[in-house]
């Protein structure tokens, strides 16, 4: 696993701590979906995630939210609520239960663009929909009242793991079901920077996963810090979830799949119908705008820059997309 150089990361004074909420837990609150303490905390820059392992809170936030991006969106199952504080999501999982008790599917996901059927309008559960139903709908338009870049991003991982339903947006790919031997320390970027320079240290192995009309949709780098670790140069869609570009990913496959050599690197082009899996691993510093690296990031992207990583202030995925298909 690559380390992390110099100081533990820098430390908020914990007396400073709820004086200036995250923009995404202030608006999530407001619109009636406060997120859970354990995200709060993250986002909000807790000093215990500001550490040279974690990187920062919002870091560690795109850490935690993994649990839930790789899980399939199952209709009976509602586990996604424990990201929000359990008084908000109640209601919402007496409704889900007692459709389950009854032996029926509430496909509780789109309950506000479609209430059950055959429910008395003047019924205590047909109020119950109704409230629901107006709460995911402020749900669903959660990014729209969002101001920042980075808020708007996770945002939408929030969103998309409660609602899913996204099928025009990006590549779908596979989930891997189990947990991949993958580390998700705060220098991995430190390679994936440095492809985009054009430079691939002697030891390593740079791969190009693309699609079927070779698009490249991943980076994957192999003997580079953990192995198998990719970054996406292109939306993806991963059970239901959107996965922004600059993404870090796990992958599985068997062997060494090959469609062909890259042209320059040393490494392949992969077709992405030979990897069986992938796993969401965090949020990279490469997600957001260079411009919006420093406040999005903080402690996370001072260690980079302290590190002496290759510009990390101008590397973009766009210029790491042009770098995979030069490969392709």
């Amino acid at each position: 696993m690559e380390q992390m150089s110099g100081a533990e990361g820098s430390q908020a004074d914990p007396s400073t701590e709820g004086l200036l909420d995250h923009e995404v837990v202030r608006v999530f609150q407001s619109e009636g979906w406060p997120l859970n303490s354990t995200l709060v905390a993250m986002l909000n820059e807790h000093y215990s995630h500001r550490t040279g392992r974690k990187g920062c809170g919002f870091t560690q936030a795109s850490r935690y939210i993994a649990e839930f991006v790789n899980r399939p969106r199952e209709p009976l199952e509602y586990d996604e609520v424990r990201l929000f504080g359990e008084r908000c999501t109640s209601d919402l999982a007496s409704l889900i239960l007692q459709a389950r008790q009854e032996g029926e599917g509430l496909q509780w996901r789109t309950l506000d663009r479609r209430i059950p059927e055959g429910t008395p309008a003047d019924s205590a559960t047909r109020r119950l929909y109704d409230r629901e139903a107006a709460r995911l709908a402020r749900l669903r338009a959660v990014c729209s009242k969002l101001a920042l870049e980075e808020s708007r991003i996770f945002a939408a991982l929030i969103a998309d793991c409660m609602l899913g339903g996204n099928s025009g947006f990006g590549t779908p790919i596979s989930s891997w079901p189990e947990k991949l031997a993958i580390g998700t320390c705060p220098l991995a970027e430190r390679y994936f920077l440095e492809v985009a320079g054009a430079f691939v240290r002697r030891s390593g192995m740079v791969n190009v996963i693309v699609d079927e009309s070779q698009r490249p949709l991943m980076i994957e780098k192999v003997k580079l810090g953990d192995d198998h670790s990719c970054v996406s140069v292109a939306p993806l869609l991963l059970n239901e979830v959107r996965i922004p570009p600059g993404s870090l990913l796990g992958v599985q496959y068997e062997g060494a799949p090959s469609l062909r050599p890259a042209r320059s690197w040393p490494g392949s082009v992969i077709p992405i119908g030979a990897c069986q899996g992938f796993r969401f691993l965090r949020l990279t510093t490469l997600a957001v705008s260079p411009a919006n690296r420093a406040r999005a990031f903080s402690a996370h992207f001072d260690a980079q820059v302290t590190g002496g990583l290759f510009g990390p202030h101008e590397i973009t995925v766009g210029m790491l997309l042009a770098a995979a298909r030069e490969q392709v």
